[in-house]
């Protein structure tokens, strides 16, 4: 499992989306490879495209809860952003934001050709968006969970 801070659009609201949450599974690890190979091919013939978007996102947008401080206190989370724990995190139901507009996006950085995916929403009934820390594809489709 994914954790990650979030940014947001505005400087001084979140909607309460503290947190991004990702389960790994295969779907998503096969999902993101083709796209991942997709990308990589774009880029070859053409080096000014270094992000593509796609509809839906397998992340869930949270607001602090207990059962992430274990996580959130880790050093290497507060060091990247995001971790992947083991853990199987019960978010309360009222911790768990509404989104609408979800994407997933991926990035080629130009100085190595290496690709990081992070994941965007619209909270309801707001006009920000919260986004994912940039996590490198290869953490994605070889997790290694404390």
């Amino acid at each position: 499992m994914l954790v990650t801070m979030v940014d947001s659009s505005h400087s001084e609201y979140n909607a309460d989306c503290d947190y991004g949450i990702v389960e790994i599974s295969r779907e998503l690890q096969q999902s993101l490879a083709d796209r991942a190979k997709r990308l990589r091919q774009l880029w070859k013939h053409d080096h000014e495209v270094w992000e593509i978007y796609y509809w839906g996102a397998p992340v869930d947008f949270v607001s602090y809860s207990d059962d992430l401080q274990a996580v959130t206190s880790d050093d290497g989370f507060n060091d990247t952003g995001w971790i992947m724990t083991q853990l199987q995190l019960s978010v309360p139901e009222d911790r768990s934001q509404r989104i609408e507009c979800a994407q997933t996006i991926l990035e080629v950085d130009p100085a190595d050709g290496s690709i990081e995916v992070k994941f965007t929403a619209i909270p309801k009934h707001s006009d920000i968006y919260v986004t994912t820390r940039l996590v490198p594809l290869s953490s994605l489709l070889h997790p290694t969970a404390k």
